[in-house]
């Protein structure tokens, strides 16, 4: 090219390559020597970014290579948007670890400088993050005895068509599985104890939920056992229940009649409640870990004939007559002997009995009640002597004692009074 200044002027070149460049001045009709330089054109870079397929949020991904188009030796610019550069070496386009913790629509970009000094245009890439499933469930019961069913429930967002679940139930025995839906809800249970883990992951043919996770405690049904019926007589003490087992617990109900009623085998005594038989149930609950099981056993307490009674308020010998009952009821059946004074009166009750003596006299009843051990009850009554006259002696010694005593004091008869054998006598002094 020709230009009749000397000016300054741009040039380009579409191809990469090295030119040659040769300058030659013209003056009055006259060439000069050329001038001969070369130039070197390079490359421009051009950088794409490597975007995953797809992207779920909170996903760690790794992406190897991280960008393609540039040179080796190459250093790269990022911007990463909202996601969280975890590791790699995004400097040099090799690797990259990427997560992207929000949901919704997000970008990469990346500009790349060769190791000649050309700068590529800058990449933009837009992405969509895309939210998770939402999956959650509930269960029923968390402990479960022996054989006893739980529910799982799915509570997640309702599942559409597309959407796949992952299910995890240990050894679970899916009682419902023929008639339930595929997310459920399920019923449950277990062929032994132990400790099963479930879960639950959902997917929407894009990504999959986080893992929900959940457990199930699994115990045997202990073995209760509160013995065999019994019959007893009341106030009669009786063993029921069994030998305790190792890591079981008992409870008995009701515990005001047993020795023990924490332990596998107390002692029960039953009370007199009156004159008839009493039935009387006793319910045990034998628990191991969260697990119980109630056992009943019964009682047939027969009324016994209590040796009971109150003795009467004292009374003079002269004409005394006593009335004596049992305290309590007559349970029928049985028989009641009374022993007062040497006499032996089989009767239930004694009405107008005379002591013939006074002082403290002991009365005893023994009962008998058939099949159960006699009773036997004793106490006092107090029979108070009758006062007794004086003789006529002695009424005439007290009259003449008073009369000489009058006299003396009144120094009108001296005398003495002397006393003797056969009597005594009064002489003047």
């Amino acid at each position: 090219m020709t230009t009749p200044s000397n000016t300054q002027f741009d040039i380009s070149w579409n191809t990469p390559g090295t030119y040659t460049l040769s300058l030659a001045i013209e003056e009055n009709g006259c060439l000069g020597f050329p001038y001969t330089d070369s130039i070197r054109i390079f490359n421009t870079p051009i950088v794409n970014f490597n975007a995953p397929v797809k992207i779920c949020q909170g996903e760690i991904i790794t992406l190897t290579p991280l960008a393609t188009g540039a040179p080796i030796g190459s250093i790269y610019t990022w911007d990463f948007g909202n996601a969280t550069l975890l590791g790699g070496n995004p400097g040099d386009g090799s690797s990259g670890t990427l997560q992207w913790t929000l949901a919704g629509a997000t970008y990469v970009s990346v500009a790349v400088l060769s190791p000649e000094g050309c700068l590529s245009a800058v990449d933009s890439t837009p992405l969509q993050v895309n939210a998770l499933p939402d999956a959650d469930f509930t269960i029923s019961d968390h402990q479960l005895c022996g054989d006893d069913s739980t529910v799982f429930t799915y509570t997640g967002l309702s599942p559409a068509a597309t959407t796949n679940f992952t299910f995890e139930f240990g050894s679970a025995n899916i009682l419902n599985a023929s008639t339930t839906l595929p997310w459920g809800p399920f019923h449950l249970n277990y062929n032994s104890a132990g400790t099963y883990p479930i879960f639950i992951v959902a997917n929407d043919n894009i990504c999959n939920s986080d893992t929900i996770r959940d457990t199930i405690y699994v115990t045997d049904y202990p073995i209760s056992n509160a013995g065999a019926n019994q019959q007893i007589c009341a106030g009669q003490g009786i063993g029921i229940g069994t030998t305790p087992t190792a890591g079981y617990t008992y409870s008995w109900t009701p515990a005001q009649y047993l020795s023990a009623p924490l332990t596998s085998n107390p002692v029960a005594t039953i009370p007199v409640f009156g004159t008839t038989d009493t039935l009387v149930e006793f319910i045990v609950t034998t628990s191991q870990g969260f697990c119980s099981r109630n056992d009943t056993m019964e009682i047939n307490v027969t009324a016994v004939q209590q040796a009971f009674f109150l003795p009467p308020d004292p009374q003079c010998f002269e004409g005394n007559s006593f009335d004596f009952a049992p305290y309590f009821g007559v349970v029928p059946g049985t028989s009641q002997t009374w022993i007062i004074a040497g006499d032996t009166i089989s009767t239930a009750q004694v009405q107008n009995y005379s002591f013939p003596t006074s002082g403290l006299q002991t009365i005893s009843l023994q009962t008998q009640t058939p099949g159960c051990p006699d009773d036997f009850y004793s106490a006092f009554v107090i029979i108070k002597p009758n006062p007794v006259v004086p003789s006529m002696q002695i009424l005439s010694v007290v009259a003449l004692l008073l009369m000489l005593l009058s006299r003396i004091l009144a120094r009108q008869f001296p005398a003495q009074l002397i006393f003797g054998p056969l009597g005594m006598a009064l002489f003047p002094s």
